[in-house]
Order: structure tokens, then C-alpha cells, then sequence
């Protein structure tokens, strides 16, 4: 059978120096995308927004409580 070499287990001579590369996080780059609920948390129930009139809250909620059900029901 050919081996093939593997240049990542393959000895570095003594005269090549080792070049560690370290990233940094350039303005436009997040660092981690789990971590982004941390900065800012995703509201879902109704309450918490004054902007949403009663109707709205109303429906919401409802909706809400038909996916806790059906939840429930389908063992998801």
C-alpha cells in the first residue's frame, strides 16, 4: 500500500523556524455566535412589550399555548 505523508506529522528541521499564526477579530467579525443570546435575550411571551395592543397580546398567547399542547401531545 502507498503512504502518503502527512506534512502535519512530519519532524520541522532545526533551521525552519515554527510560524504560529494568531487571528484576531477583525470589526465586522463576531467572536462567537452562541454567545450572542448573552448581548441581547429574545423575548417571546407578550407581557414584556408595552408596544403590543390587547389583541395582539391576545392572540399571541393563545398561539403560544396551542404549541405548548401540541408539544405536550407529540412528545417533541
Amino acid at each position: 500500500m502507498l503512504k502518503i505523508p502527512n506534512p502535519l506529522k512530519m519532524p520541522i528541521s532545526e533551521q525552519q523556524p515554527r510560524i504560529t499564526k494568531i487571528e484576531r477579530p477583525t470589526p465586522g467579525k463576531r467572536l462567537n455566535p452562541l454567545k450572542l443570546s448573552m448581548i441581547q435575550p429574545y423575548r417571546t411571551v407578550a407581557k414584556n412589550n408595552p408596544n403590543v395592543t390587547e389583541d395582539l397580546k391576545s392572540r399571541l398567547l393563545v398561539l403560544q399555548k396551542r404549541v405548548k399542547e401540541w408539544k405536550a401531545t407529540n412528545n417533541v
